[in-house]
């Protein structure tokens, strides 16, 4: 993994207007010879109250399944957001998954990627775009004290245990917030029909974390991603 500091490279800010006080964004390369992240749930999180949110740039095509922010759920489930025949997915526990509309193929633009659930349905969008909607029940996954959540890489020992991302991807502002089902406009804004990234103000939950990629934030000496909402949910360096 690398890091870049760059608005070249993570995604650009849109002209003609300030977005909540973002100066330059941040991006982690992810190569699936180098490595990955993971980070393991510290508390029982809301029971079903969670979203995800990330800005990603891929690098080349492929129709295998590839893991992006992953929750390990033994002996042989895997959730959070991933894509799947070239089509970001988003799905949490229970019910069908939330599919993007399209395939990925502009691979020199930078796309954001929302999923949330709450009690009853989950929802995925993509620059600001509803993709789909399902129906959802139970708890999540992602409220169980001791899960393990991973960028990169696959976790689970039978199932997905040696499966790294395939294509080399970029990841910028990622965002988990437990205990909120909150649609993009929490992360992003459309200026001059640009969908461009802002500052979350909002609280981050038991759980919750933001990964800002800053170089301040990449602790290498205990191989370390530390979290930026001031949570201390810390990431480590695998």
């Amino acid at each position: 993994m690398s890091i870049i500091k760059s608005n070249a490279v993570a995604p650009p800010l849109a002209s003609g207007g300030s977005l909540s006080s973002i100066s330059e964004m941040n991006s982690l390369r992810f190569h699936p010879s180098v490595g990955s992240l993971t980070y393991t749930l510290p508390n029982s999180g809301h029971s079903t109250d969670h979203t995800i949110s990330l800005w990603i740039k891929m690098c080349g095509y492929s129709t295998t399944f590839q893991e992006l922010v992953h929750l390990a759920v033994e002996p042989a489930t895997s959730r959070g957001i991933f894509i799947n025949n070239g089509k970001f997915t988003f799905n949490d526990s229970a019910g069908a998954d939330t599919t993007g509309l399209g395939v990925i193929r502009d691979f020199s633009a930078w796309y954001h990627v929302v999923g949330s659930r709450n009690a009853s349905e989950k929802k995925l969008w993509v620059n600001g775009v509803l993709q789909s909607t399902e129906s959802t029940s139970g708890d999540s996954n992602f409220a169980v004290q001791g899960r393990k959540m991973s960028i990169g890489k696959g976790v689970l020992s039978s199932y997905m245990g040696a499966w790294p991302l395939l294509n080399t991807v970029y990841l910028s502002a990622l965002n988990y917030i437990d205990g909120a089902a909150l649609d993009p406009n929490s992360f992003g804004d459309r200026i001059s029909d640009i969908w461009a990234p802002k500052a979350y103000s909002g609280s981050y939950g038991t759980n919750g974390f933001h990964l800002d990629f800053a170089a301040s934030n990449m602790d290498f000496t205990n191989s370390k991603v530390l979290d930026a909402s001031g949570r201390g949910n810390d990431w480590t360096l695998n």
